[in-house]
């Protein structure tokens, strides 16, 4: 038969861990790890323009950058990366870097799929390297 023995102690710890690891978004290391994440992303980004050919004025190129860290209920804390600002043209790179990425028929332009191949490529290294920072940071704070 199975002994099952109950310690008090073990419970506030136990309470006491999670608590402190409940405030871990809060910990600006994991800005530090998710920046880290976001900068490679964006290599990886331009990086496809460049190998699929989609530079021209360096326009959508240059566009690609990280958002600052963001928190929201839904995503957590997180960084966006994407084309960002206005063309010289007065267009959107956001709307160069979709089209690029997925085709227009009546342009004659075909899908590149320059952004959802990173994704499909490099996305698990580069949530690897989150779980990693992350981890390491646990581990500093419950010092084992």
């Amino acid at each position: 038969m199975a002994k099952f023995d109950f310690n008090p102690k073990d419970v506030l710890k136990l309470a006491d861990d999670l608590s402190r690891l409940s405030k871990i978004q809060d910990d600006p290391r994991v800005d530090a790890v998710l920046e880290k994440a976001a900068d490679r992303l964006t290599q990886e980004l331009k990086d496809s323009i460049e190998e699929k050919k989609l530079v021209d004025s360096k326009q959508l190129l240059n566009s690609i950058a990280p958002s600052r860290v963001l928190r929201d209920e839904k995503r957590g804390k997180h960084i966006d990366v994407y084309p960002q600002g206005d063309r010289e043209d007065g267009g959107r790179n956001a709307e160069v870097g979709f089209v690029n990425e997925y085709g227009a028929d009546g342009r004659d332009i075909p899908a590149r799929h320059w952004m959802s191949d990173v994704i499909d490529d490099k996305g698990n290294e580069i949530a690897d390297m989150i779980a990693e920072g992350v981890a390491d940071i646990i581990e500093e704070m419950f010092g084992e």
